[in-house]
């Protein structure tokens, strides 16, 4: 008797622990039947594409220069006789900015001219010769050779000796002078910079998405000063077809309404409304996922089933992308989009 006891509660210790187990897998498996019902229809937003007209205004900022500066350089060498005009000093086109002394240019124009006239004078003697057949055809031909190379050494003097009088080449205002009177100037050597002082333009630099909208002759409103109080309107005179070294594309504005005296140096903002086409397709950024190119993915809804659709970007504005690969009516999954798998089944939120 005592050894049959110990034998049946080893017994009944086998068969409880063999419920326990029994019991336990049970229960996962009921949670995992659980899990796997709740997972069957993910809940996600969606949104239908439909033609739409978008505005986006971009801001791009810079600072206002003169339509037309220049540093004017000397065209000659020599000794600054006189210097005509004052730092700050407005100035006319082909007025006189300094004087060089002129008194070898002038003898060598004068010995050219000399020499010029002459073997005129000598052709046409020359030429009266060869009708009474007094010299030969080759004997003329080379009276005029000799002439035209005279010409256009008396030519070369000539410029020599009016370059002598730096002039200005536009209208405008002495910004900064480099010479003094009796120093010396070489060729490319800076005589003053010359600033407009009737036209102002805002450069500045954007992004190749914003440059592809713009157009030589738009319209654009601006700004002056960092309180944007001011407003004036300008026009698009230039727009880069290759970018600098950071990506960015340059464009010009001119703005003709402002004098550049005045304004020179000053904070602009000029503002860029960009609309799209109602042809094109645009869904919300967050519906698009990947890391870009032909990567690039949604998923569609069809009878209640997320169907995972490759697409390529070619636009973005605002909160909008412009997709190539999907169509008008199409429902695309907005949020949710990053649980489901392709085949999943969704709830409409």
């Amino acid at each position: 008797m005592k050894r049959i006891i110990p034998g049946m509660l080893l017994l009944i210790a086998v068969a409880v622990v063999a419920y326990v187990l029994w019991s336990n897998r049970k229960q996962m498996e009921a949670s995992a039947l659980l899990a796997e019902a709740s997972v069957q229809r993910i809940p996600v937003t969606t949104y239908r594409i439909v033609p739409v007209e978008m505005t986006e205004v971009n801001r791009v900022s810079g600072r206002l220069e003169a339509e037309n500066e220049l540093m004017l350089t000397a065209p000659v060498q020599g000794r600054i006789a006189r210097v005509s005009v004052k730092k700050g000093q407005p100035v006319r086109r082909g007025q006189v900015i300094a004087t060089i002394d002129d008194e070898l240019y002038r003898e060598q124009y004068e010995v050219s001219r000399s020499a010029y006239q002459k073997l005129r004078k000598d052709l046409e003697r020359f030429e009266i010769m060869a009708e009474n057949e007094a010299i030969t055809r080759q004997q003329l031909e080379g009276a005029r050779l000799n002439l035209e190379q005279a010409e256009a050494k008396y030519l070369a003097a000539e410029k020599q000796l009016d370059e002598t009088r730096i002039k200005s080449p536009i209208d405008g205002v002495i910004n900064q002078l480099f010479v003094k009177e009796g120093g010396m100037l070489g060729p490319g050597v800076p005589v003053c910079e010359i600033v407009n002082a009737g036209q102002m333009k805002l450069n500045l630099r954007v992004t190749e998405n914003l440059a592809g909208s713009l157009e030589a002759g738009q319209v654009v409103p601006v700004t002056i000063g960092l309180s944007g109080a001011d407003s004036v309107s300008g026009v698009i005179s230039f727009v880069s077809v290759k970018p600098d070294y950071a990506s960015l594309y340059t464009v010009d504005i001119s703005l003709p309404e402002m004098e550049a005296s005045a304004t020179a140096g000053k904070f602009a903002t000029a503002y860029f409304t960009k609309r799209t086409k109602d042809s094109v397709t645009y869904v919300p950024a967050e519906a698009v996922l990947g890391l870009g190119g032909e990567t690039l993915h949604v998923f569609r809804v069809q009878d209640s089933l997320a169907r995972k659709v490759t697409v390529r970007s070619f636009d973005n504005v605002g909160n909008m992308t412009g997709l190539r690969g999907v169509s008008f009516n199409d429902e695309i999954i907005v949020t949710g989009n990053t649980i489901v798998r392709d085949g999943q089944l969704i709830i409409r939120k």
